[in-house]
């Protein structure tokens, strides 16, 4: 049974819901038409040369998986796959790796088209706006030299809460107050919305507030995620937000050594190399990562996207469902940017 929290939830994606199920007969179908089994290890090729083929092979992957549109599609959730936020986390990722130039301008086209009249973008079109997703499109657009509409930033501001983070979704209720915990500040969220307006030299006094309410949440270097069931998410936000660097590349490298899980595994290599990103134990998950990789070029995605129920303050075992990527676009765009930093600092 939902609870009363989730069902309130749920009446804003319910007439979406019938819709999603299209995308889930074209999950399969990409699913069919991408079947992929382990690739056979390589020897007698040195570790740099692996790592230039790896991000080649996933760059090429990724260019196959991209629609016409220019929108990737990723995990499967009740409102369907991901499109807009998928999309704008990809282009992202490969923000700066040159040889994704293309692929990040036929994804800013795309975002662009999809917001169809709205002010921001969210987990898909059929379901409402969110900041998170909003934030990061942002940041796409604008590091390809996109004038950023006032209304996206007021769609940011919306979410700003009086405790001082910034929530996944603005308030719908008459009073501006919190319906769900959906509305409240989340850590992995203002991570991302903060860095979105520092780009953009937006709102300094928002940013202020939200960066004094992220140091009251931190505990041991790490942040909270209220949308992922991992501290890998958060210390990839943490490293590329330039949060308490050195403390969550330190952190990361505590949890890379019993990491198998690629999405996560790339994660923490990223954030690790935020630090000092020339040790032996950063150097062994890059080639762990490598190994992992599939024949098409593709890395495999564990559960890892919950779906927390909209009662719940989060937490890394909250309750709500958790999804895989089926189509292994995170996983891949996440291993391709983390090899691609790995290049830098290995000799």
């Amino acid at each position: 049974m939902l609870s009363p929290g989730e069902l309130a939830q749920t009446a804003r994606f319910a007439p979406m819901l019938l819709a999603g199920a299209s995308d889930r007969l074209e999950e399969g179908w990409f699913r069919a038409r991408n079947r992929t089994g382990e690739r056979a290890s390589q020897s007698g090729v040195d570790m740099r040369a692996q790592a230039q083929e790896s991000v080649r092979a996933g760059l090429g992957f990724l260019a196959r998986a991209q629609r016409d549109d220019g929108l990737w599609r990723g995990f499967m959730l009740a409102p369907g796959a991901s499109t807009e936020w998928i999309t704008a986390h990809v282009a992202l990722l490969l923000e700066e790796i040159p040889e994704a130039r293309a692929m990040r301008e036929r994804a800013a086209r795309g975002l662009l088209t999809s917001t169809r009249g709205r002010p921001g973008w969210g987990y898909n079109h059929r379901v409402g706006i969110d900041s998170d997703s909003t934030a990061q499109a942002i940041m796409v657009l604008h590091g390809l030299g996109h004038e950023i509409a006032p209304a996206w930033i007021e769609q940011l501001l919306a979410t700003h809460r009086e405790e001082g983070g910034f929530a996944t979704y603005a308030s719908t209720r008459p009073d501006n107050q919190a319906r769900t915990w959906w509305e409240m500040p989340h850590a992995d969220v203002t991570l991302i919305v903060i860095e979105a307006l520092e780009r953009l030299d937006r709102l300094p006094e928002q940013r202020r507030v939200a960066s004094a309410w992220l140091e009251q949440q931190a505990r041991e270097g790490v942040l909270p995620a209220y949308w992922w069931t991992d501290p890998a998410y958060s210390l990839w936000a943490q490293a590329r937000a330039g949060f308490h660097t050195a403390a969550s590349s330190s952190a990361a490298r505590r949890l890379l050594v019993g990491e198998q899980r690629s999405v996560y595994l790339a994660m923490l290599t990223a954030a690790a190399l935020a630090g000092d990103g020339s040790s032996q134990l950063v150097a062994n998950a890059a080639s762990r990562l490598m190994r992992a990789r599939r024949e098409d070029g593709s890395w495999p995605c564990a559960p890892c996207l919950r779906n927390t129920h909209a009662d719940s303050s989060g937490g890394f075992q909250a309750p709500g469902p958790i999804y895989a990527d089926r189509y292994r676009t995170i996983s891949t765009a996440h291993a391709v940017a983390a090899l691609s930093r790995a290049l830098q600092a290995l000799p």
